[in-house]
């Protein structure tokens, strides 16, 4: 089997390792995680990038609580927002594939009612999106 010695720890393929991101220290197993936390010395860091960034900072968000967690972290916005995630989700999926399926405007008049003159996709995603993504408005 493959190994590798970092010191006095041997690491074998396969075991699981975790690395201190503050320190480098490696560490055979694993360990209990720490939520990050935004203190006085990251937002400084973040003040400096930001006087000489080009670009905006906008974050990947599927969920409500991806778009709070983004807020937290000071981005701009959101910059994507896979639908298909919002979509498949296993207590949704069964109610997107009826009115994907629906043979009539009465069967999936509940994605219709959000705009009537919109395509079905489009009526779909304004519903779902007013139901599960209220968080995201802060962005638009």
């Amino acid at each position: 089997s493959k190994s590798c010695r970092l010191k006095d720890v041997v690491i074998r393929e396969g075991d699981i390792i975790t690395i201190d991101r503050t320190t480098g220290r490696v560490i055979l197993g694993t360990v209990p995680l720490i939520p990050p936390m935004i203190n006085e010395d990251f937002r400084r860091l973040l003040a400096w990038a930001d006087e000489i960034r080009k670009l905006g900072v906008r974050a990947n968000a599927d969920t409500p609580e991806d778009a709070a967690k983004s807020r937290d972290f000071e981005a701009e916005g959101i910059g994507l927002c896979r639908t298909e995630h919002m979509f498949m989700a296993e207590d949704r999926l069964p109610h997107v594939q009826a009115a994907i399926l629906a043979k009539t405007d009465e069967e999936r008049a509940v994605f219709l009612s959000m705009r009537p003159s919109s395509t079905m996709s489009t009526a779909i995603l304004r519903a779902a999106a007013a139901v599960l993504l209220p968080t995201l408005v802060w962005s638009i």
